[in-house]
């Protein structure tokens, strides 16, 4: 229930977000590297910033399932815009907002969101000439063959989270919100 009232409570941001993040590109098979390389930094601030606030949550009982210290992948892309010799990572003006621990579990909805995504996004990467033989995938191949079961235990996660904290649907809806809105500043500050 609440991961359908979050997909539709975010579909419009999360359509927007797509749009900004070269869908077109991606799918036409005419992504550059330097696309590539800005898309990178864009989900090396969401990412970071995520698992930043997580750290705060890590210690409920309920998130155990999550293994959250192993769904981390900022790391990642540093590694794969090292890989691309990219000379920095710049910092974002708007910094992440504070969350509290409903808004950081609809955050994690987003991140953990997009490696679905990720991989759809991988495959048609890897018909791209620009990309052959580059190893700059590290981030969207994270999960690999283990994306779906780690989406489903998220879901389940999520599911028990607020069945015992139905209260918190409002905020949790609106950690999801900033994130995604947060993504949509990051594609118009970093292009």
């Amino acid at each position: 229930m609440i991961a359908e009232l979050l997909k539709k409570g975010t579909a419009e941001l999360h359509t927007l977000s797509e749009q900004k993040n070269y869908v077109r590109e991606i799918y036409n098979g005419t992504l550059t590297l330097e696309q590539y390389e800005t898309m990178l930094v864009r989900n090396y601030w969401l990412n970071l910033n995520v698992e930043q606030a997580a750290q705060n949550i890590s210690e409920l009982e309920s998130l155990a399932p999550l293994d959250l210290a192993n769904r981390k992948k900022a790391h990642l892309i540093v590694k794969d815009l090292s890989n691309m010799d990219s000379p920095s990572i710049d910092l974002p003006d708007e910094p992440f907002p504070e969350l509290n621990t409903a808004e950081t579990i609809g955050a994690l909805y987003v991140t953990e969101g997009s490696t679905l995504g990720g991989n759809i996004i991988l495959k048609n990467l890897m018909k791209n000439k620009a990309f052959e033989g580059k190893n700059i995938f590290n981030f969207l191949s994270y999960y690999g063959e283990n994306t779906s079961s780690n989406w489903k235990t998220f879901i389940v996660t999520l599911s028990n989270y607020y069945s015992q904290n139905k209260d918190k649907e409002a905020d949790i809806l609106s950690g999801a919100k900033k994130t995604f809105e947060y993504f949509v500043m990051l594609s118009n500050q970093l292009n």
